[in-house]
């Protein structure tokens, strides 16, 4: 193997290149391949990967303002060798805070102006197996759904049967992460492209 064909190697290995299949729930991931694309939980209004990676210079300002510091500065590599933001829900989900302050904060346009009820920072998924509700473990168990910042046009719950994700579903995960269950049964991936 040469020297350039190792210095490729790392680099499909730590851009998740190396990648076929979009991860199943079971398998949450904080960075999936899609083509030559690598998708991963962005700030809210932020471009296709493609042209974010393009366009983000990696100056971390959108973290700086998050009010929850859901946005982190670990995500795959932008414009100028800088880390890019992301956001992981099991360590800060995003609020959807008021202002959604990371998008004016963006010198570069990488966070665009999207109206509120057309943000979708990522997807959120389901397994009923592990949902306290559904598996009657605690039937009432709303957690979920009560700390939703969007409500009931994103989540909805009934009793025994645990949630219902809906259109208004942003993927800010904080269904995830104030969800008692462990591993929790709401999972965040990835937006679709």
């Amino acid at each position: 193997m040469s020297r350039d064909d190792a210095k490729l190697d790392r680099r499909a290995l730590l851009f998740g290149r190396w990648r076929e299949a979009v991860p199943t729930p079971s398998q949450p991931v904080a960075a999936v391949a899609h083509g030559s694309a690598i998708n991963w939980v962005r700030p809210p209004g932020a471009l296709a990967p493609e042209t974010f990676v393009e366009t983000c210079d990696g100056c971390g300002a959108c973290a700086q303002v998050c009010p929850a510091g859901a946005i982190r500065m670990n995500g795959p590599q932008v414009v100028g060798h800088q880390p890019g933001p992301r956001i992981d829900a099991t360590l800060s989900p995003c609020v959807m805070c008021d202002a959604i302050a990371c998008i004016p904060a963006c010198p570069t346009g990488a966070l665009a102006a999207t109206p509120r009820e057309d943000i979708r920072i990522a997807q959120i998924r389901f397994d009923a197996d592990r949902c306290w509700s559904a598996t009657g473990v605690d039937a009432e168990c709303d957690f979920c759904a009560d700390r939703c910042p969007v409500g009931e046009t994103a989540i909805t719950i009934k009793v025994g049967q645990g949630p219902t994700l809906r259109e208004g579903c942003t993927g800010c995960g904080a269904c995830v992460a104030y969800c008692p269950a462990k591993p929790p049964p709401l999972i965040q991936l990835p937006p679709r492209l």
